[in-house]
């Protein structure tokens, strides 16, 4: 076997192609030069953080400050906060809810429609910070999480209940622009915008009126979200597929209703930009739309086709990219369905490229079961919660990239003969030097903990956009390899954002994508074809008459011949089709196994006939012998001398057994004298002494014993004469038994 470097020279020679040069320069090489700006610090460990829940986690959201998280579900509402590389436990507000008494003011407390979590969000109404959660009940509950903090356990929960939907609640999004609008996606084909600024009064206690309700004409909405640019507009996702743009100025109407997915449509999320929007859906397909146009028969700009039907979606934040000399916001984290694992095998976190829509770019595979919530919590970090009740912190730097694993070259034969060879020219990133920062001499990012478990500051390692561009998607491309003069300076690119305001922008996806260009294989290609491969209409004549030989004279009906001559009949017809097609060596091959296969069937007939001949022989010759020696004899010929002092019986008549009654016959037998055991017991001379020498072994062990499943196996190579196979006889049978023979 030849290793993968050896191999990718071995097919370079092949498609004569000439050996890579790691010092090649590139476009994007040659133009970037360090920047006198303070460069950004990462840790230069990973950040992967893992705490168990113990329950299945629904879902999950970040506090605003991104410092905590709440995890919901049906067994878990709770609050984690980050503390350095720590976890630690907030409140539980699972506890509470039920420790709270079953009634307050005489009136029942709902713990089963607060507890059936299937949607959460962690708001800022007000100044306050609070929780809305969203269940199968169709109920939608507040809780203020500065009340709920200094509530005893067993006192009553103060929380505010919104009643308008009738069916299970799948959605809750938070306006970014107006943190008092809420919204929600029902399964009854609703979207709901609530005001939660002020709670109104009511018999059963307070609640939101909600301010629009926008009819989707849907079985069930799965997925709502605000737009990122626009407070005033939004999207949702419906259960037949259907991508909906809505105006809350235009509540009648959606602006905008696109055929997304041909199944249900799971997920989807708001480019940074505002414009573009990603769907996912029951078909495996993820399509990015351009909301801004108005044609509800656009196709879809990009399309990533994943390996199992999605079942969360993500952007990642904006990086900043020295080739594109802005943020660059065009990968996106994606996990897959719950039944994704039983039914594809697959419990991963995709991160995708648009540059490079055809492989994910990196892989996170690290839980028990799908991730059913997702978010990030920066450019880096990625949160992760999940059935397998795993609250994990992803760390996308240190992930492993798919690319890795592919094999750079590949060989393919085919039925006719040909031959395909490809081979994958990668450029190898550039290594630019990078000055060695201790952590002491760094003025990091303040840290949110002065905890000694977080870690220390030092440059980042190859993670920039610029090693994605390199590696993944590749160098773009020169157009024309002619110097033309110029007159303009050259400009520098800086490896490092520039400060200063207005750099928190993230270029548009169109911008981005153009900046850094699509992926192009670079990949060198030869087919050819195998002289030593065989004529496809041989091929073809041949298989049909063995086939057609077989069908024909193998089975076994009344009359027709023994099995050695049909067997001998078949090879010769295997001959004759052989020869028709010129292959006289293949039509020689057939016939000298028709002999070799006649002779070794008529040879284990003649021996297995002759083996039965001898034990019916053997048999017949024991039962006379047997006879002979157990013919009776009387005792009154032979003279015998009696020693005993006791008086011999006088013989009396033996009466008949219809004479005797049955009472008596009963009462002789309890009568009966025991019968006395002689000391020893000594058996006569054998009539036939037979041989203690160790039967001869006739049948070897068959080869399939060794293979699979020989248990079940019964064959013999009994009969057979084969040649040149003593060193397997000796190798197959069983040693001697030496404590027999002594």
């Amino acid at each position: 076997m030849y290793s993968i470097g050896n191999q990718g020279k071995i097919m370079r020679k092949l498609l004569g192609k000439p050996a890579p040069d790691a010092a090649h320069d590139s476009p994007a090489v040659a133009a970037i030069t360090s920047s006198p700006l303070t460069p950004q610090y990462r840790p230069s460990s990973s950040q992967d953080v893992v705490q168990a829940a113990g329950v299945p986690i629904a879902c999950l959201d970040r506090s605003p400050d991104g410092r905590s998280a709440v995890l919901a579900g049906r067994h878990v509402l709770k609050t984690v906060a980050f503390d350095g590389l720590l976890i630690k436990e907030g409140l539980d507000l699972r506890a509470l809810l039920i420790a709270q008494p079953s009634q307050r003011n005489n009136i029942p407390t709902s713990v089963a429609d607060q507890l059936s979590i299937k949607a959460v969000k962690w708001g800022e109404p007000q100044g306050k910070q609070a929780i809305f959660t969203a269940g199968t009940s169709g109920k939608i509950f507040q809780y203020d999480l500065a009340r709920a903090g200094a509530t005893a356990l067993g006192s009553p929960v103060d929380c505010v209940q919104i009643r308008e939907d009738s069916r299970q609640v799948n959605a809750l999004d938070i306006n970014p622009h107006r943190n008092s609008w809420l919204l929600s996606g029902s399964q009854d084909g609703i979207v709901r915008c609530f005001d939660v600024r002020q709670p109104t009064q009511t018999r059963t206690g307070a609640t939101f009126r909600s301010i629009q309700a926008f009819k989707c004409n849907a079985d069930g909405v799965h997925h709502v979200q605000w737009n990122p640019r626009d407070g005033f507009l939004f999207a949702c996702g419906t259960e037949q597929g259907f991508v909906l743009k809505w105006d809350m100025r235009k509540p009648s109407a959606p602006i905008l209703r696109i055929k997304a997915h041909e199944k249900t449509c799971t997920a989807m999320a708001w480019h940074p930009d505002g414009i573009y929007l990603a769907s996912a859906g029951l078909d495996s397909k993820c399509n990015i739309w351009d909301m801004s146009k108005q044609d509800k028969r656009q196709k879809a700009k990009w399309t990533l086709s994943t390996p199992a039907p999605a079942g969360t979606l993500a952007w990642r934040p904006g990086q900043w990219s020295a080739t594109a000399q802005g943020k660059r916001a065009s990968q996106l984290a994606m996990s897959y369905d719950e039944s994704s694992q039983k039914r594809y095998g697959i419990n991963v976190v995709h991160l995708w490229d648009l540059a490079r829509p055809t492989m994910p770019y990196k892989e996170i595979q690290r839980f028990d079961s799908s991730p059913s919530a997702m978010l990030w919590h920066d450019q880096y970090l990625l949160w992760t919660a999940g059935q397998d009740g795993i609250f994990s912190q992803c760390d996308i730097s240190f992930a492993p990239k798919v690319i890795d694993r592919q094999a750079v070259s590949t060989m393919a034969f085919s039925p006719r003969g040909d031959v395909l060879m490809l081979l994958d020219e990668r450029t190898p990133p550039p290594h630019r030097s990078r000055p060695h920062v201790s952590h002491h001499d760094v003025s990091a990012a303040p840290s949110y903990s002065s905890s000694p478990t977080t870690p220390k500051f030092s440059v980042s390692r190859s993670d920039s956009e610029d090693d994605a561009i390199g590696s993944f998607i590749g160098p773009r491309r020169r157009g024309s390899r002619r110097r033309h003069p110029s007159t303009r300076s050259t400009a520098t690119l800086s490896t490092t954002p520039p400060a200063g305001p207005g750099m928190e922008e993230v270029m548009s996806l169109e911008q981005t994508i153009k900046a850094t260009g699509t992926y192009k294989p670079q990949q060198a290609m030869a087919v050819g074809y195998v002289p030593a491969a065989a004529n496809v209409e041989v091929y073809r004549y041949l298989s049909v008459n063995y086939l057609e030989a077989l069908h024909q004279d193998l089975p076994l009906s009344p009359g027709v011949s023994p099995l050695p001559d049909r067997v001998a009949v078949i090879l010769e017809h295997y001959a004759r089709a052989a020869a028709n097609v010129k292959q006289f060596r293949l039509a020689q091959t057939w016939r000298i196994l028709a002999y070799a296969v006649n002779m070794l069937l008529h040879r284990r007939a003649q021996y297995h006939l002759e083996r039965r001949m001898d034990r019916h022989h053997y048999s017949l010759a024991s039962i006379a012998n047997f006879d002979k020696a157990l013919h009776p004899k009387s005792l009154l010929t032979e003279e015998l001398e009696s020693t005993s002092n006791v008086p011999t019986p006088v013989a009396r008549p033996v009466p008949d057994e219809s004479a005797v009654d049955e009472a008596d016959q009963k009462e002789r037998g309890r009568k009966l004298t025991p019968i006395t055991e002689p000391e020893s017991f000594t058996l006569p001379p054998a009539m036939h002494v037979g041989s203690l020498t160790m039967r001869k072994r006739l049948d070897s062990v068959p080869v399939s014993v060794a293979s699979h499943d020989s248990g079940a196996t019964h064959a013999s190579t009994e009969g057979y004469d084969f040649y040149d196979t003593e060193a397997i006889a000796k190798a197959t049978d069983a040693p001697p038994n030496t404590a027999r023979r002594a």
